[in-house]
């Protein structure tokens, strides 16, 4: 009798020691959870803020030059407004091709592909007072 109240009692108190320990382990991922859960709604609404722009109007036309050098240090963006993306830093005398040429709510934009063995960002748009045009038959190539 004394043998079966002695295995009753280990095993009364291992179940209550695993139990003790998954709780703990339970809370820990409880509050794991609640805040990857409010992290992630933060995140949600951060990018679910859109705004409301007025309309665009965009206005393509053929460029008169394919080739240009970059005037200044700016930025290549993915589409011709100002708050796109980024795509890459373009540095002060940079040649690149000329691919088309935008109006964008009456300013001028340009899409470009630069000189470059990577294919990797290399296509994009650029602001118009940042390039100067070179002459097909110019030396500068």
């Amino acid at each position: 009798m004394f043998f079966f109240c002695l295995i009753l009692i280990i095993c009364v108190g291992t179940f209550g020691y695993f139990t003790l320990i998954n709780s703990k382990k339970s809370d820990t991922l409880k509050r794991q959870l609640m805040l990857v859960t409010k992290q992630n709604d933060s995140l949600k609404n951060k990018t679910l803020t859109v705004k409301k722009a007025e309309s665009i109007n965009i206005t393509y036309y053929a460029p008169k030059y394919k080739l240009g050098l970059i005037l200044n240090n700016c930025s290549l963006y993915l589409s011709p407004l100002e708050d796109s993306p980024v795509l890459n830093s373009l540095k002060e005398n940079t040649k690149v091709y000329i691919l088309d040429r935008a109006e964008v709510n009456s300013n001028a934009w340009f899409y470009i592909n630069l000189y470059s063995e990577e294919n990797v960002n290399n296509k994009g748009w650029i602001k118009d007072q940042n390039l100067s045009f070179i002459e097909e038959n110019s030396e500068d190539i």
